[in-house]
Order: C-alpha cells, then sequence, then structure tokens
C-alpha cells in the first residue's frame, strides 16, 4: 500500500469517521486508508460494470448465475442490487430505519479534492467522485451488510480458505463474482489496520 492517508484526511466532512463508527454496518470502515477506500471503489465499480451489461430491457436486476436471489436473504439481495446501482448512476437513496443516514450530507462531497483528482486518474474509480457524504456512507453500510451475508455468493473455498489479500487472483469465477470477493477481502482485511 502507497497512501497512508486515513479516512479522515480524504473525506471532507467533520466528525465523518466518527458517525460511521456509530453504524452497525460501517464501524469496519472507520480504519480504512486511501488505498483501501480506491480498492473498493475499484472492486463496486467492477462489480457495477459487470452487472449493467446484463440488465435485461425491463431494467430490472439480472439474474446472476453464482447466486440464486430467489432464495437469498431480502437484505444481501438488496445490499448486491445497491452496490450496482450506486456505480451505474454514482449516486445512491436509500433509508435505514433508525434514520442514521440521515447524518450525512446528501448535497456535500464525500472525499476531498485531491482524493477526487486520484479517483479520476484510473477509469475503474473515477465513477465516485461525485459521491455525496451520504452516498458513500450508505455504500459502506452496504458493503458491510453484504460482506457479512455473502455466503451464498461466495465459492465454498473463499468462505473457509483464510483468504485476506487484495492480491488474491480468484480463478474460474464470474468477474462480477470475482469482483465481490475482493470486496469481502477489503473489508476483512479493514479489521486487521493499525
Amino acid at each position: 500500500m502507497e497512501n497512508k492517508a486515513t479516512l479522515k484526511q480524504i473525506t471532507i466532512a467533520l466528525g465523518y469517521t466518527h458517525a460511521l463508527s456509530l453504524g452497525k454496518y460501517t464501524r469496519w470502515s472507520t480504519n480504512l486508508n486511501a488505498d483501501y477506500v480506491e480498492a473498493l471503489l475499484q472492486a463496486i465499480g467492477q462489480y457495477g460494470s459487470e452487472i449493467s451489461r446484463m440488465i435485461p430491457p425491463d431494467g430490472s436486476f439480472p439474474v446472476l448465475s453464482f447466486v440464486d436471489l430467489d432464495n437469498v436473504n431480502p437484505r444481501l439481495r438488496s445490499a448486491l442490487q445497491g452496490l450496482a446501482r450506486i456505480q451505474i448512476s454514482g449516486q445512491l437513496e436509500w433509508s435505514i430505519p433508525s434514520g442514521w443516514e440521515q447524518r450525512f450530507s446528501n448535497h456535500n462531497p464525500a472525499f476531498t479534492a485531491e482524493f477526487c483528482q486520484r479517483l479520476t486518474k484510473n477509469p475503474k474509480t473515477e465513477w465516485a467522485q461525485g459521491l455525496s457524504e451520504r452516498a458513500f456512507a450508505l455504500l459502506l453500510w452496504m458493503v458491510g451488510e453484504f460482506s457479512m451475508r455473502a455466503g451464498p455468493c461466495l465459492p465454498s473455498d473463499y468462505l473457509t480458505g483464510g483468504r485476506n489479500s487484495l492480491e488474491v487472483k480468484p480463478v474460474n469465477i464470474e468477474p462480477a463474482q470475482e469482483a465481490l470477493v475482493k470486496i469481502i477481502i477489503i473489508v476483512t482485511d479493514a479489521f486487521k489496520i493499525d
């Protein structure tokens, strides 16, 4: 990892990381550094771009060959759809029953100008440069929720194989599923960051 800037240093809002620490599915993210945020946004971009190619003419969420959406937890299904939609539209509107997301502005950008500049240099992350504080917080929430419920979306050896590196290159799985595996790896690694 080359950039040790913390999440606190690449986000604009004062108290942003404190507010994230209060979220059930976002606590994991408070120790992220700029490299992990960029890697996470890149994996979400990969997943979203793969899903966008599979959307049928009626605009419904595509059938994924690696997960039976009819028999999966509805909240996991919602997280999978949200992770695809945010890359496609650049924003995410979603309400949490507790109103936790109301702590974040829908009008202020999530990232500093310097970090946005960094995101524009990579075609797989440039979609994220305009995220609002709220959209980024909700994205981190969905990533956390997905990561905790991801069993049906991962090959069985990824559940028990002790994968814990951003350099893991899954083989023989669909590109969208590969991106989801990378998201899980990033979340797992976030717990190890000092």
